[in-house]
C-alpha cells in the first residue's frame, strides 16, 4: 500500500467543499435528532434509549448514498474531467483506484461518525442545562456503547455494501450519469422494502404480517426491514433499554451483505478495477 498516495488522496477528499458541507450537515443533524422529540412513535421512550438512536442510525445510513456517489464520480472519475491523466501513467492504475476507494470509504464513516456527534453534543448540553429544549426527565445515563453497536452492526456493513455498488458502477461505466442513477435505484430499494413491510416511518405502527416481511429482512441491504422486525413487538421499556442483537434476520441479512462486499470488492481487484 502506498501510504503517500492514500494521504494524498484523503487531503484531496477533506479539502472538497462537497466533503465539508456533509460533515456540517450530519453535525447539525445529528444535534436536531436529540434536541427536538422527531421521529414516529418517540414520545413514550427516552430521547437516547438504545432504540431510538438504532432508529436514526439505520435511517440516516440511507442517505450516505448520496455522499458515496458524490465522492465517488468527484474521485474515480476526476482524471479525465481535471486532467490527471498524465500524473496516472506514473503509478499502478490499480493502485490508484484502490487508494481512492479507500478514501471514500472512509470519509463516509467519517460523515456518519459525525451524526453521533452532533446526538451526543446535544445530549451534553441537554444534561448541564444548556440546551433548554431538551426535557432532562427524558434523558438516560449517557452509555456511548449505544452508539456504538449499532453503527458497528448497521452502518458500517451499509457503507461498505453501498460503496462497493457505486464504486463498482462508476468504475465499471465510467460515468457519472450511471452512477447517479444506480443511487436513484438504490434510493427507491430503501424505500420500497420499508413500505412493503409497512414499517413505522411510512405511517403504520405494525408491520406487515406477511412472507414479504421476512423475505425483506434478510435481502433489505440496509437493514431497516430486519431492524423494525426485531423490535416491533419491543415495549417503551425494552427501547428504552435493549439495543438490537445480532440474531435471526438481522444476523442473516448482516452476513449477507458482507458477503456481497466481499465478493464485489475482489471482483474489482482481479479484474484490475
Amino acid at each position: 500500500m502506498n501510504f503517500n498516495l492514500l494521504a494524498l488522496e484523503l487531503q484531496f477528499s477533506l479539502k472538497q467543499r462537497i466533503s465539508v458541507i456533509f460533515i456540517l450537515f450530519a453535525l447539525a443533524y445529528g444535534y436536531l435528532i436529540n434536541a427536538q422529540d422527531i421521529g414516529e412513535g418517540m414520545a413514550l421512550i427516552a430521547l437516547n434509549s438504545p432504540y431510538r438512536i438504532s432508529y436514526f442510525l439505520t435511517l440516516t445510513s440511507a442517505l450516505l448514498l448520496i455522499v458515496v456517489s458524490l465522492l465517488a464520480v468527484s474521485a474515480l472519475l476526476k482524471d479525465t474531467d481535471y486532467g490527471f491523466c498524465h500524473i496516472i501513467d506514473t503509478i499502478s492504475y490499480k493502485e490508484v483506484m484502490l487508494s481512492r476507494s479507500m478514501i471514500i470509504i472512509a470519509t463516509c464513516l467519517m460523515i456518519s461518525m459525525c451524526l453521533i456527534v452532533g446526538m451526543i453534543v446535544a445530549l451534553v448540553l441537554g444534561q448541564s442545562g444548556i440546551e433548554t429544549a431538551i426535557n432532562p426527565q427524558r434523558l438516560l445515563d449517557f452509555n456511548l456503547s449505544h452508539f456504538l453497536w449499532p453503527w458497528l452492526i448497521i452502518v458500517v456493513p451499509n457503507v461498505l455494501f453501498l460503496s462497493a455498488i457505486i464504486i463498482w458502477t462508476t468504475l465499471k461505466w465510467q460515468s457519472a450519469k450511471v452512477t447517479y442513477l444506480a443511487c436513484m435505484l438504490l434510493f427507491a430499494l430503501f424505500w420500497l422494502a420499508l413500505v412493503i413491510v409497512n414499517a413505522p416511518i411510512t405511517g403504520p405502527t405494525m408491520l406487515n404480517d406477511s412472507l414479504w416481511t421476512d423475505i425483506f429482512a434478510i435481502v433489505d441491504p440496509f437493514a431497516s426491514s430486519a431492524f423494525f422486525e426485531q423490535t416491533q413487538i419491543w415495549t417503551a421499556e425494552e427501547k428504552n433499554s435493549q439495543q438490537p442483537t445480532l440474531t435471526g434476520n438481522l444476523l442473516v441479512n448482516r452476513l449477507l451483505v458482507c458477503l456481497m462486499v466481499l465478493t464485489i470488492f475482489v471482483h474489482l481487484i482481479r479484474s484490475n478495477l
